[in-house]
């Protein structure tokens, strides 16, 4: 018989509309959680007494859809096509800067380095940097991928690189296509692999290779060495709406439409253990830095706090 699901280890209740994104972060010697919900509210929850620090109305009722941390700073990235950097000290939120990124997909912005977003654009087919110490608002650099003949771009992330100390930008798209992007030559990407046959809508790198979800049920990764994709998880019903790699390269999980959040070997990608919490689609899945705690948010407006395989 398979082992009891584990509970979660505390649970943070406040949102009222589905909680699309959360992010750890550390401020003063103390954790904190940022989460940014459907109907466009910021909270930086203090987790030492699992209460709000702070709540703010950060963008329109289009809502937020994704936070992160931006060196010192929080990132939110609204449906409203603003990117905003918040200053979060002493559980404080005040804004620093916002920029129009002009997209209303929804494709997430990514923080590349201390000092530049990588975000979707106007356009849904481009991808763009935005560098924060510039006084004009224009993208710094823009990736345009419609000569890939692949849609709207889906999700991005930032590759580990030989060439750049940011990274390499990565996008995947609506027709099943992940593209590789060199900033030092923006103007067609330096690789591109078509993984699968519908839209890849989340993504994660590892050290083993870019994990891909889809919303046919399917996890792939991608071997930018080799070239070769795999599908490395079959779900048996709904599909995969998001993905997180631990920093010590562990474990992964998967945040899925059936409710569940799954824990995964990073290595040999052998799923370890199901969560189950959340009473409907799971939106976000989020690691600590410290690799101690997992975090899991979904429609249910609920945020589920959980110790899964520890480091020693």
């Amino acid at each position: 018989m398979a082992p009891p699901s584990p509970s979660p280890i505390g649970v943070l209740r406040g949102h009222a509309a589905a909680v699309n994104s959360v992010a750890f972060l550390e401020q003063g010697g103390a954790t904190y959680l940022a989460s940014g919900a459907a109907d466009g509210n910021l909270k930086l929850w203090d987790l030492s007494i699992r209460r709000p620090a702070a709540s703010i109305s950060a963008h329109s009722k289009a809502g937020i859809l994704c936070v992160g941390m931006q060196g010192d700073a929080v990132l939110s990235h609204g449906r409203d096509g603003f990117l905003i950097l918040w200053d979060v000290a002493n559980g404080g939120v005040h804004a620093r800067q916002r920029l129009a990124c002009g997209s209303y997909t929804f494709t997430k912005a990514k923080a590349l380095g201390a000092h530049s977003i990588l975000s979707p654009l106007e356009d849904a087919q481009a991808l763009g940097i935005f560098d924060l110490r510039a006084d004009n608002q224009a993208p710094a650099l823009r990736f345009n991928g419609a000569a890939l003949q692949s849609g709207m771009c889906m999700a991005l992330d930032v590759l580990p690189s030989t060439t750049a100390t940011e990274g390499d930008p990565c996008a995947s798209f609506e027709g099943g296509l992940v593209a590789r992007f060199d900033v030092r030559a923006p103007a067609t990407p330096i690789a591109h692999h078509k993984v699968a046959e519908s839209p890849l809508v989340c993504m994660a790198s590892t050290p083993f290779g870019t994990l891909l979800g889809s919303p046919s049920h399917d996890v792939h990764r991608l071997d930018w060495a080799t070239t070769e994709a795999s599908v490395v998880y079959k779900a048996k019903s709904e599909g995969i709406n998001a993905l997180a790699s631990r920093q010590d390269a562990r474990i992964f999980a998967s945040g899925g439409r059936d409710h569940m959040v799954r824990i995964f070997h990073n290595r040999t990608c052998r799923r370890l253990a199901t969560l189950k919490f959340h009473t409907e689609s799971v939106y976000c899945v989020a690691f600590a830095a410290d690799n101690k705690l997992l975090a899991s948010s979904g429609k249910d407006a609920k945020i589920a706090l959980w110790s899964i395989y520890p480091p020693p």
